[in-house]
């Protein structure tokens, strides 16, 4: 009952704000336009065609973190009615989960429609399996990442100052991606290796319930006022 209220809360919050959804989903549009000109050669790859590392780097996660931080909203009169921090807990979970949910699938969707035009649609069938693991693992990492931005903005009440963390971590982790080596984030064009693409899934899924667990604790610990 109280998660059916607080679901209903937060999609109240986000018709509150579906000028900023709307905005950034034409910004999403526009990222997934970005490789187009890559569709039209013969080959079609995955990690290059696709899931460009590039541009999640420099354009859709920078995107979905700025948006992230907009939509970050609890109501501390929720804590005096319920007699528990867990509602806020709930609340900002539920924000970061959503988020991140229709930007990540409104960029997939984008990308298939792309190709399709582009003549590619024989292709992302037959790679649509591929597809999908590699959708699930950048939604995880990306998740991971709003996570963290949240803890920073908690921790140092300073937007900016957490994305500039933030993306920091982004970007040594594409930096890592660059040089061949272990990077997390990007792990994602392991596809082809499945022992190693689940073993670097399981190790992203474990790195990010521990961020969740840090994020409850300092919810429950911080002066929230």
């Amino acid at each position: 009952m109280l998660l059916n209220k607080l679901i209903h809360q937060q999609c109240l919050l986000f018709l509150n704000y579906k000028k900023l959804i709307i905005t950034g989903f034409l910004i999403i549009l526009l990222i997934a336009s970005a490789p187009v000109m890559m569709f039209s050669t013969s080959e079609f790859k995955l990690d290059v065609t696709f899931f460009n590392p590039y541009f999640i780097f420099i354009a859709l996660i920078p995107t979905i973190l700025i948006f992230s931080s907009a939509f970050i909203h609890y109501r501390l009169l929720d804590i005096y009615i319920l007699k528990t921090r867990s509602v806020i807990v709930t609340q900002i979970l539920l924000q970061i989960f959503t988020i991140t949910f229709i930007y990540i699938t409104s960029w997939l969707i984008s990308l298939i429609l792309f190709g399709i035009v582009l003549g590619k649609g024989e292709m992302i069938v037959k790679e649509l399996g591929s597809i999908i693991l590699i959708t699930s693992y950048i939604w995880t990492a990306i998740f991971l990442l709003n996570v963290i931005n949240t803890i920073f903005i908690l921790w140092f009440n300073q937007k900016l100052l957490a994305f500039i963390l933030t993306f920091a971590i982004n970007g040594a982790c594409f930096s890592l991606h660059q040089s061949k080596k272990p990077s997390l984030i990007y792990d994602f064009y392991t596809i082809n290796l499945s022992m190693q693409f689940v073993s670097n899934g399981l190790i992203l899924l474990g790195i990010t319930l521990t961020s969740v667990m840090i994020l409850m604790m300092i919810i429950m610990r911080k002066d929230l006022i």
